[in-house]
Parts: C-alpha cells; structure tokens; sequence
C-alpha cells in the first residue's frame, strides 16, 4: 500500500510543479504585455501631439516606433487620430494577439486638417 501512495504524492507533486509554471509564464505575459502598450501608448501619444502641431505626415513616419510597429494616421477637419499597433510580445506571442494604442488629439490654432 506504501508504494501506491509514494506514486501518488509524485503524480501530485508534478501537477503541482507545472501549475505553477503555467501561472508563472502568464504572470510573465500579462508584465511583457504591460510594458508593451505603455509603450505603444506614448509611440502614440507623441505622435498626436506632434501632429496636431502641423507636422508633416512624412516626418511623422520617420518617428522611431516601438520593434515590428506599424503607424495609421487619419487627419480630420479638428482633430488627428493616431494608432500604433504591433503583435504581442513575450509569452503572448505565441497567441497571435495584436496590440493596439490609439490617441486622437484637437488641431491647434491654425493648423489646416484635411
């Protein structure tokens, strides 16, 4: 009877060993995934900003954005929208999740929208 509660207690300890893997690995993902749009948010913001100031849409996109981010820019008659997207990094890549920040931003005084 010894030996079948030893095999027990293994089968447990190993459920239990990978739970907290699985629980670790999203920890790390929801961080990795934190990070990466507070980065894709000030990517964002910053280039509102500088946009809604009259900056050409050329110059906009030579601005450095985070790794493997694209830029999409709509010009309205008052405002500017501005989105930053990019795939998920980390753990979460592996999911295929994309990652998205937008900002949209008043034109100042004197600046001709489209």
């Amino acid at each position: 009877m010894e030996n079948r509660e030893a095999g027990m207690v293994t089968v447990e300890v190993a459920l239990g060993i990978v739970s907290v893997l699985i629980i670790l690995l999203l920890a790390l993902g929801a961080l990795s995934a934190g990070a990466q749009y507070i980065s894709l948010r000030s990517a964002s913001h910053d280039i509102a900003v500088l946009a809604a100031r009259g900056e050409s849409e050329e110059a906009l996109r030579t601005r450095e954005l985070p790794p493997r981010a694209k830029l999409y820019l709509q010009r309205a008659e008052d405002h500017v929208n501005v989105v930053v997207r990019a795939q998920a990094t980390g753990p979460l890549r592996a999911l295929g999740i994309t990652m998205e920040a937008s900002t949209s931003v008043d034109l100042e005084p004197g600046v001709l929208g489209t």
